[in-house]
């Protein structure tokens, strides 16, 4: 089966989350829940008691460790990996798989004018947001490392399925999409398999399909005291926030998420929540309206925002529904 069909069978079955407060499918009861790490954050899924196996379990545990395999930048020996390593040397041929993931993630880098961008990891490096304790860096340092963030830059050979980054240094990043996509791989074995309800978290990440919709609470990254939310009874969510993946230098806030064209990892709003029928679309957008809270661009309106649903908590705390066009 194509990737591209991959997509197309949950786009049939929706058009037919870091900050999300728990909800629980409580209206069929029992539920069995399996907990495991993975990508470096937790997956949790449920499903009805009746329709729970070990088999299945299985099976969509090797889905996510194939991708982790083949897509995590972080994975040694991985495609994304592997190109990291061969940057300005040669072009690397990947799994069909990661080619289809990088040319869709590339499409969202040119339709956001590379406000969204796979190669945005050596400014991430620059902050040292993977490490005990992060860093700011100077203006020189981002300035020298912003060279190597530009999606432009990535030659893609859809005949030969390779994928060739010039400078030595560059590399792509795919943790903007790839949880997001992995609930799209996870809610297709779901339909292949009669599965009709289930409730997965992948590290705030929702995938829900629900009997009776459930209340999704959105906590205020700046007062957990005050939440928000909706009502979703099947779709995906993704939240991008400063929340828990942040940290404070000098009395300013940096977040995880970095703007490519500035290097700035000051946050402009406190979390942005997309409400929509993909993984993949739901984890990108999050990460896109975070950048530039209520000010999308023009094909970011019409191609997406007109299908989704967009909820942002700005820095002063206001909760600010921006688009309400999802429903499930």
């Amino acid at each position: 089966m194509s990737y591209t069909r991959h997509i197309c069978i949950i786009t049939v079955l929706f058009l037919a989350a870091v900050f999300l407060s728990s909800c629980h499918p409580s209206e069929i009861s029992p539920w069995t829940e399996r907990t495991f790490f993975s990508m470096n954050t937790f997956l949790s899924i449920k499903l009805p008691s009746s329709e729970y196996s070990d088999h299945h379990i299985n099976n969509i545990m090797k889905i996510v460790q194939e991708i982790d395999k083949k897509m995590n930048v972080y994975t040694i020996g991985s495609d994304l990996y592997r190109i990291k390593q061969n940057a300005g040397y040669v072009p690397i041929r990947v799994d069909d798989e990661t080619f289809f993931l990088i040319e869709q993630a590339y499409r969202f880098c040119q339709e956001t004018d590379g406000i969204f961008d796979i190669t945005i990891g050596p400014l991430l490096e620059l902050y040292h947001l993977h490490d005990s304790q992060p860093s700011v860096p100077s203006t020189t340092e981002i300035r020298n490392i912003l060279q190597y963030v530009d999606y432009k830059n990535i030659v893609l050979h859809a005949n030969e399925k390779t994928v060739y980054l010039p400078k030595k240094g560059m590399y792509i990043d795919l943790s903007g999409v790839l949880k997001g996509y992995t609930l799209d791989r996870i809610a297709e074995y779901f339909v292949l398999n009669n599965i009709e309800y289930y409730y997965v978290d992948f590290g705030g990440n929702l995938c829900i399909s629900t009997k009776d919709p459930l209340y999704v609470g959105i906590e205020n990254p700046s007062n957990t005291a005050i939440k928000k939310g909706m009502y979703v009874q099947k779709g995906f969510v993704s939240t991008s926030s400063s929340k828990h993946q942040s940290f404070q230098h000098g009395g300013v806030t940096y977040s995880h998420i970095v703007h490519p064209k500035t290097g700035s990892a000051v946050p402009k709003i406190s979390s942005a929540t997309v409400v929509t029928w993909s993984g993949l679309e739901s984890d990108f957008l999050s990460t896109y309206f975070f950048l530039v809270g209520h000010q999308p661009n023009q094909c970011i309106q019409n191609q997406y925002v007109a299908q989704s649903s967009v909820y942002l908590y700005l820095l002063s705390q206001e909760f600010i529904i921006y688009a309400k066009n999802y429903g499930s």
